[in-house]
């Protein structure tokens, strides 16, 4: 065995034509269970396999690594009781998990290279060990509407916000559509969910930008779909966003303007009566006067 590599990189999608499958994509597994992680790629020529462990969008740790059909190495601190590698083919390679802890929770990459080129990456295979006195929950979703100092001043842009709470495991995914149709331009994710070290609950949200004149047309609906994995399927639901009515909306910007201007009429006659107040308990020259004889 060899020392430990650690490798601040970021997979992406292939440069060449080679193509890493992972599977599967998602694992939820038990304390003490064992797990199998598979690899594959479609060129001969890449006969360099090595699989890598990330945790929390830190650095990668090397794990295993093979030269060819049947030559594995299990890179330290990693141990062969442990982790195991196999290699049945050029093509195809294996990783084994035993006794899995809290700590073996990560994404799990496999890599391919030549002897003159750059590795390449699969997308990732996220396992997630189950943390003690926890119980798997689908999360509660809020879709919240575009703010209304968004929609009453002056601006081009407005965020629609999908908000997912109340989960466990951070197994989830957020997809947007307008009118039926998937979009990205104008999406954005946390980078990660936040988990409450009380309950172990997650909570994670993705955020839709779009011009004001898009969300003001009522002819546009604009949907967040949300999928959990509970270890054995998928649960997708998709979230609409209910606009008000034009009249309605009339009607609310009426209110808000109304209420503002109630609120500085309020604030207006208030300054008066404490300018009136001042104004008759400030002595004047002759009463002075009075008090000094």
């Amino acid at each position: 065995m060899t020392s430990v590599n650690r490798h601040f990189i970021s997979p992406t999608e292939p440069l060449s034509g080679l193509f890493i499958t992972q599977t599967p994509t998602l694992l939820i597994k038990e304390l003490g269970e064992s797990v199998k992680v598979g690899c594959e790629h479609n060129d001969s020529t890449y006969y360099y396999i090595y699989w890598y462990r990330q945790r929390s969008l830190g650095a990668m740790d090397l794990i295993a690594t093979s030269v060819g059909k049947g030559s594995v190495q299990i890179v330290l601190p990693f141990n062969e009781s442990k982790y195991s590698m196999t290699r049945p083919d050029v093509k195809r390679s294996v990783l084994q998990i035993e006794k899995l802890e809290s700590e073996d929770s990560a994404v799990y990459f496999c890599s391919s290279s030549t002897s003159y080129s750059n590795a390449e990456f699969g997308k990732g295979t996220k396992l997630t060990v189950l943390e003690p006195n926890t119980t798997i929950s689908r999360p509660t979703v809020n879709l919240l509407p575009p703010s209304s100092g968004e929609l009453y001043n002056d601006m081009k842009k407005v965020t629609l916000v999908c908000l997912a709470d109340r989960f466990y495991p951070d197994h989830i995914t957020f997809a947007w559509q307008k009118n039926g149709i998937n979009i990205k331009d104008g999406v954005a994710t946390d980078h990660s969910a936040l988990q409450d070290p009380q309950t172990k609950f997650y909570t994670i949200s993705s955020r839709l930008s779009v011009d004001k004149t898009d969300w003001e047309d009522p002819k546009n609906n604009f949907t967040c779909t949300v999928s959990f994995y509970d270890g054995t399927k998928y649960h997708s639901h998709p979230y609409t966003l209910k606009k008000p009515k034009a009249g309605v909306r009339a009607s609310i910007l009426t209110t808000v303007r109304f209420g503002y201007f109630l609120l500085l009429s309020k604030s207006l006659v208030y300054a008066l009566f404490v300018a009136m107040l001042v104004w008759k308990c400030k002595p004047t020259k002759e009463m002075s006067v009075l008090r000094e004889t």
